[in-house]
Parts: C-alpha cells; structure tokens; sequence
C-alpha cells in the first residue's frame, strides 16, 4: 500500500468519527452488519483478532462487501499480522506500541494504528513516521483532556480514543480537531449481536453517529429588502418577547440565535447556520441520507480547513449552511 492508499483509509476513518469494534462469534453476523453498514453509509468496521474465527471474518466481508474498509483490531504479532493482510484487511490496529510490529508493517507498506498512552509511547510512534494513533484505555488514562494535554506537544498527530468511551461521553472527544475517530464496541455490543437485535444495533449506530456530528443551530438569518423593513421585523420580534434591539443597522443580532440584515436588492433572503465538530464527518453523514451540496460554496481558513458548505435543496425557503 502507497501513502495514498494509507490516507485513503485515514480520510475515510476522519469522515466516519466512529470506528466500531467487534469481536465476530459468528460469520452469520457478516450479511446483517453489512447492510447496517450500507444502510447508515459508514464504510470502516474494526474486527478484533481476540478468537479464533477472526481472519475468516474479515475474509468474508471483504468478499461479500468490497467497499468496506475493514481492520484488524488487537493484532500482538507479526504472525497476526500476516494472517489479516492475508485475509483482506485493509490496516492494523493493535492494543499497544510494539517497535518490531509497528516496523514488520512499515516494511510491507501496510498501515498500522498502534495503541499509545504515554508521551514517551507517543514519540516512539512520532519518530517512526506514524501520524495516527490509538489511544488506549482511553478513559482510564484521563480521557479528552488527556488527548488535549498530549495534543499540544505533539502537533501533527490524531487520535483514536478507545476504552471506556459510551455515546454520553464522546461530546468531549468530538469537540477536539484531534480526535480522528472514537472507536469501542459500545456501537454494535456483543449481547446485541448474540441475541440478534440488529435493529437495536441500526438504532445505537445512529445515535453514535449523530453524536461524532454534534449538529446544532447555531443562527437563523432573515435578509430584508430594506433598512426599515429591518428595524419593523425586529420591532415585532421585541413587542413579542420584549428583549431584541429595533435599530436600523446593517446587521441586527435577535439574541444569539436570530439575525436580521440588510443587504440591499429586492429578494428578500433567509438562511439557516448549522454547526458542527467536522465538516468532513457532516458531509459523510448527510450524503448517506441523500443530501446533495453545492461544492462552489465551500469556505475554507487560512490553514486549509473546510469550514463551511451550503446544501443543495432549502428548507422551507430557507438556505442551510454547515458551519465549523
């Protein structure tokens, strides 16, 4: 695998936020949590090599669901190693940093996430050349704020936090640029599996992706034709609820959430801003759901970050940014 095969699988992990982890009792598991896959439009799955059954799982969602990206979790050996490149994994994962794995994968140009948590476990990976990490137990190691703590020093880095992680704490991760993903096995947890309560997994999978999007509204702007028709509305707005400025301004704040401008013109424009942790996780998560963008809408900051993009289709006449 070339550098672009590696930050193929990177980009693909970044877009996702989540990287589910299973342990495979059953190969019988693989048609149902493909379609889960297919359905919710997350293409990256980690099967944890803690049996013996493994390698053949891996073997058969490569073969029934090619565009899956799929890694190999907990790999300890290099025989490990070999027995999942054989299988068709894509990349490693393994628990901790081990210098004559991390170096066996290199030497095959394979990608591997070693797990780290220590400054000194971090330059070791750093003065290999890897850029992404695992970073394991996360929550016993101090969790987001550790990953923040650790993040300082060591700029070019990105983590995968696993251990501990549940859908009501991945809000500290998914804040931090950081952060490429949260992985566990919360997402698709074996009893579910065992009992095959796969809509139960669909139902959990998604409340994990809706939580690595951290969505939410962050402002409605109504653009008036005029200067006075700016200051009339926001009058109605303060007669209403007593506490938005009537001046005759530009740009009139209504609060935190509600903006009147002026532009000029005769079309009368609304918008509505929708913030996020990561346009790239966004991006992914909405297109699954059939939402189209307009890509010349795109902003991005001065370091080359997309920060901004409008869909396609209105919302009841109003304009729908993604903001960062």
């Amino acid at each position: 695998m070339d550098k672009s095969g590696a930050e193929r699988i990177i980009q693909i992990i970044r877009g996702t936020g989540i990287l589910p982890a299973i342990v495979f009792k059953s190969c019988s598991w693989i048609e149902p949590l493909g379609k889960i896959f297919k359905q919710t439009g997350f293409g990256v799955i980690e099967v944890l090599f803690r049996n013996d059954g493994a390698a053949e799982a891996v073997k058969g969602i490569k073969e029934k669901y090619p565009e899956l990206v799929v890694g190999a979790g907990t790999v300890l050996t290099c025989d490990q190693a070999d027995a999942a490149f054989e299988a068709g994994a894509d990349f490693l994962i393994s628990p901790g940093f081990s210098n004559a794995l991390v170096r066996y994968c290199l030497e095959k140009n394979r990608l591997i996430i070693p797990g780290c948590g220590t400054a000194s476990e971090i330059q070791n990976a750093y003065e290999t050349g890897l850029r992404v990490l695992k970073f394991f137990p996360s929550e016993r190691l101090g969790g987001a704020s550790a990953i923040k703590d650790y993040a300082a020093p060591f700029k070019e880095v990105e983590f995968i936090p696993t251990g501990g992680i549940q859908i009501d704490n991945m809000d500290g991760y998914m804040k931090n640029d950081r952060v490429l993903a949260v992985g566990g096995s919360f997402m698709a947890p074996y009893g579910l599996l065992e009992s095959e309560k796969y809509d139960e997994v669909v139902a959990l999978y998604e409340k994990a992706a809706a939580a690595a999007v951290g969505f939410r509204v962050d402002n409605v702007g109504i653009c008036c034709r005029s200067e006075d028709e700016t200051a009339d509305e926001v009058k109605r707005l303060s007669k209403l609820f007593g506490s938005f400025t009537a001046e005759k301004k530009i740009s009139v704040c209504c609060g935190a959430n509600v903006k009147y401008h002026y532009i000029g013109g005769s079309e009368e424009k609304r918008y509505i801003c929708v913030r996020t942790y990561s346009i790239d996780r966004a991006i992914t998560y909405l297109k699954a759901r059939g939402v189209e963008f307009h890509c010349e809408s795109e902003i991005y900051d001065a370091e080359g970050n997309r920060v901004c993009i409008r869909l396609k289709e209105e919302v009841d006449g109003y304009a729908v940014f993604i903001i960062k």
